[in-house]
């Protein structure tokens, strides 16, 4: 098979400056999508896209496959803001892929195990959506607006790093010899930014093979789930050695349980 031409749409998220380097490194010819200016005078590998605009395509194709990182993460900003969020996370999103598709390219939707409300573990791919938040509905809908042969969807459970904000609180709160309190009751199941290179550039594979499904939804979890707080205590004590003792239960979240792990589905 030829070089498959890749376009990552937000290559400057955490993802997808990852995705990327990642899939070029493994025999892509990859390009990337960006706000950033002085990039694209940097590099012919950018392509200035802004969804607050009236996303121009005019300079996209020829691509196998498009890998949609790009839109507003943050849970809480998005129900704080919920009409910005919206037109970001939805409308624009909806009329981007639309575009693309148009065009033939193929379209790969990061999505997020959001679409489901939390009550049960591990949830499966075949299992009805069920969102109890802004985020989670807004990736819902775009989810559920392409019937489509070339479009697909990578659901994700949270992404760990070492910058992530909870990491990075966690550190600060060492340094600072500070207790961390955190919760029995809400489960966390991470995945590497290794995996989702692994999982994507998997699906890349079989899409552009034809050998996908049509419609195919996909999920990529760990493969065990903890609560936060026990969570932390083995990674602190992994990390920082003896640092997980700082860490105590939280009596302000017992209750209601809340998990957050997918029931992994990807082709095989």
């Amino acid at each position: 098979m030829s070089t498959k031409k890749v376009l990552i749409i937000g290559a400057n998220s955490q993802i997808g400056s990852f995705l990327f380097n990642y899939l070029e490194l493994n025999g892509s010819e990859v390009y990337g999508t960006t706000r950033r200016r002085e990039l694209i005078t940097q590099s012919y590998k950018y392509i200035y896209l802004d969804l607050l605009t009236d996303g121009d395509i005019k300079n996209i194709k020829d691509f196998d496959i498009a890998v949609f990182c790009a839109g507003i993460t943050g849970i809480e900003f998005c129900e704080q803001n919920k009409a910005l969020s919206n037109l970001i996370n939805v409308t624009y999103t909806i009329q981007l892929i639309k575009k693309l598709l148009n065009k033939n390219i193929k379209v790969l939707f990061l999505s997020s195990n959001k679409v489901f409300n939390g009550t049960k573990s591990f949830y499966k791919y075949s299992d009805l959506t069920s969102p109890n938040t802004t985020y989670g509905l807004q990736k819902t809908i775009v989810e559920n607006s392409f019937i489509n042969s070339n479009f697909s969807t990578l659901r994700l459970t949270k992404v760990l790093t070492n910058e992530s904000p909870m990491i990075q609180e966690w550190g600060k709160c060492i340094k600072e010899n500070k207790r961390i309190k955190l919760s029995c009751s809400s489960f966390i199941s991470p995945i590497s930014l290794n995996e989702v290179g692994e999982a994507v550039q998997m699906i890349i594979k079989m899409e552009i093979a034809g050998n996908a499904k049509h419609g195919n939804i996909y999920h990529l979890g760990g493969q065990k789930e903890l609560s936060l707080f026990h969570f932390a205590q083995d990674y602190l004590k992994d990390n920082f050695q003896y640092s997980h003792v700082l860490v105590e239960k939280s009596n302000k979240y017992f209750g209601k349980k809340v998990y957050n792990s997918l029931e992994t589905y990807l082709p095989s």
